[in-house]
């Protein structure tokens, strides 16, 4: 639920690095970020939306729970557009030079060594080998699925003689 904040807070503090006072970064880095944190948002509601929507057993089990999310990620874009730049504006402070030993560790000269390596170890795998497990992995996932049990009322409940 505090995805948009942090995506709002991350700009207000790139904006400060760059040199802007709270206030001018707080404003400047809301307004950039505003269409991202909104898409964002009303993709979840559109996810969760249907929920609402949803018809018998199931339907009646996800009522709350897609009202819920709906209504906490609407508040969480709200809170992300209002308080959380007003408290940036008030609070954050800037620091020019912040490299801790994992920053010095994650250098772009590492960064272009692991993504070498992973490609060498990419470009030697044969596409058959890859194409086969992938197959093999779709194969047993189906043949699990079918092994497994399904049913809406677990068997404890209705064993139950007084639930009858």
């Amino acid at each position: 639920m505090v995805d948009d904040a942090i995506m709002v807070m991350e700009n207000i503090y790139r904006h400060g690095e760059g040199g802007e006072d709270r206030v001018t970064a707080a404003r400047e880095g809301t307004k950039e970020i505003t269409f991202a944190a909104l898409s964002a948002t009303l993709a979840v509601i559109a996810i969760f939306l249907p929920v609402v929507f949803m018809e018998g057993i199931v339907g009646k089990y996800f009522l709350q729970f897609g009202v819920a999310l709906v209504v906490a990620v609407s508040l969480s874009y709200l809170e992300a557009m209002t308080l959380a730049p007003a408290r940036c504006a008030q609070m954050l402070s800037f620091e020019k030079s912040r490299q801790t030993r994992l920053g010095r560790a994650w250098t772009a000269r590492s960064c272009a060594w692991r993504a070498a390596t992973a490609g060498a170890a990419l470009g030697a795998a044969p596409l058959g080998l890859v194409l086969a497990g992938a197959a093999a992995i779709f194969v047993g996932a189906i043949f699990v699925f079918r092994a497994m049990p399904k049913e809406m009322v677990p068997a404890r409940i209705r064993a139950c003689s007084r639930c009858a």
